[in-house]
Formats: C-alpha cells, sequence, structure tokens
C-alpha cells in the first residue's frame, strides 16, 4: 500500500475571482493590461474573475506578480503568516510533511 503524498486541495474559484478583481480594481487596472503583465490572455483574465475557468498554475503565477499579491492570497485568500497557520489545509500539509519527515523545522 502506497503512502498518498499530497493533501487534495480545494480552492474555492469563485474566491479567487472576486480577490483577483478586487486586486485589480485596487490597483486601477484593466483587465487587458492585467492580461499584458500577467502573460494570458483577456478572456483568461475575465473568465478566471467570474470563475468560469480554472487558471493554471502558470497562470496563477503570472497573476500574482501582475497585482503584486502573493499566491497564499491569490488562492486562499490568507494575508499572513499567522492567518495561514490557522488554515486548514496549512494545518493538514504540516501535518502530511511531518508524518512522511519532510518537515525542516525542528520537532
Amino acid at each position: 500500500m502506497s503512502k498518498q503524498l499530497y493533501a487534495p486541495l480545494k480552492i474555492d474559484y469563485e474566491m479567487l475571482g472576486d480577490r483577483l478583481y478586487v486586486a485589480r480594481k485596487k490597483r486601477r487596472l484593466t483587465q487587458e493590461d492585467v492580461a499584458n503583465l500577467a502573460c494570458i490572455s483577456v478572456s483568461s483574465v475575465g473568465a478566471i474573475e467570474r470563475a468560469r475557468r480554472k487558471p493554471s498554475i502558470e497562470a496563477l503565477a503570472g497573476l500574482s506578480c501582475a497585482l503584486d499579491i502573493s499566491l497564499d492570497f491569490l488562492i486562499l485568500g490568507i494575508e499572513s503568516r499567522c492567518a495561514m497557520e490557522r488554515c486548514p489545509i496549512y494545518e493538514e500539509t504540516t501535518r502530511l510533511l511531518r508524518y512522511y519527515g519532510l518537515d525542516k523545522r525542528k520537532r
């Protein structure tokens, strides 16, 4: 029996789209501006904002750079390390890393 090396991640794509939209508006950027900065199409930006398309990791990385926001915030809405430590996904990931001996922190 093999061990599962990851915890399934449940991303709320509607919330991700909302965070993307708010960050874009806060910076007074158009969808076209963000698309150019993130190297994706304008239609992709709109579809991601409306949760009609699930972005690739490359698109997420480009969007986070274009809007100067962290991937933690864009994907999970986590703004700080303290908030991250209260996140159930972070807790489960940390537990799995410890279980498999991959946690680099001192125990």
